[in-house]
């Protein structure tokens, strides 16, 4: 038998033990989600820059400023490019 003392000096070692588990947890899952956030975030950019782009293009072919083909160059381009992000 244990005396009194070793058993709760156990139990400490147990309890401590058990909040560094859930502490490790913890950290972990805010890690995640930062990095969900950063992805997300990113991805807002990306389709941002992209929508501008777009818009940009519109306005070159309002004003007359590409030609037929260059335009159909890059449509084409355009939708490669959606294809290989898919």
């Amino acid at each position: 038998m244990l005396s009194r003392y070793a058993e709760e000096k156990l139990k400490e070692e147990e309890e401590e033990e058990e909040e560094k588990g859930e502490k490790a947890e913890e950290e972990e899952e805010e890690e995640e989600e930062e990095e969900q956030k950063k992805k997300k975030k990113k991805k807002k950019k990306k389709k941002k820059k992209k929508k501008k782009k777009k818009k940009k293009k519109k306005k070159k072919r309002e004003d007359g400023e590409l030609g037929e083909e260059e335009e159909e160059e890059e449509e084409e381009e355009e939708e490669t490019k959606e294809n290989l992000e898919s």
